[in-house]
């Protein structure tokens, strides 16, 4: 079997009744919310794991608790520094310095390696060229599949 569902095996849902439950041997966590109180904190998050916090872009959006957030084994990176420190409510409200632009990291121009005690975080405030790239690459396979 090819694809990556050969890689990576659906398994059987599990219930959980907290977040701590649900993210406390979780690799990848992904915050999804439009909270402006935090959902998310150092105590649910295992060393070595990766935070993407998508949700609210606003000044009072708040996913993160300050604990993980302030938190030494954490690094943070994002779209943009500008977004970050002008709409990230995580980001403004605890005044974290932002290690890196993730496209400083994928181009080369900023070294990080990852270190199984550390956290990382991706805080995604969404970028319009992100949006048109992903629109292109959309319609281009689209088009790649139609046939005559």
């Amino acid at each position: 079997s090819s694809g990556i569902n050969a890689e990576w095996p659906l398994r059987p849902g599990e219930h959980c009744q907290t977040v701590h439950d649900t993210c406390k041997n979780a690799d990848i966590i992904c915050t999804v919310t439009s909270s402006r109180s935090p959902v998310l904190s150092l105590g649910d998050v295992k060393d070595g794991a990766h935070v993407n916090v998508v949700g609210g872009t606003s000044p009072s959006a708040r996913e993160v608790a300050d604990d993980l957030m302030l938190s030494e084994k954490l690094r943070v990176f994002a779209d943009s520094y500008d977004s970050a420190y002008k709409e990230a409510g995580d980001i403004m409200q605890t005044k974290v310095e932002v290690y890196s632009e993730i496209g400083e990291v994928f181009a080369g121009k900023k070294d990080y390696t990852w270190s199984p005690s550390n956290v990382t975080l991706f805080k995604n405030s969404g970028l319009g060229c992100q949006d048109v790239v992903c629109a292109n690459l959309v319609y281009r396979k689209y088009i790649e599949n139609q046939s005559c």
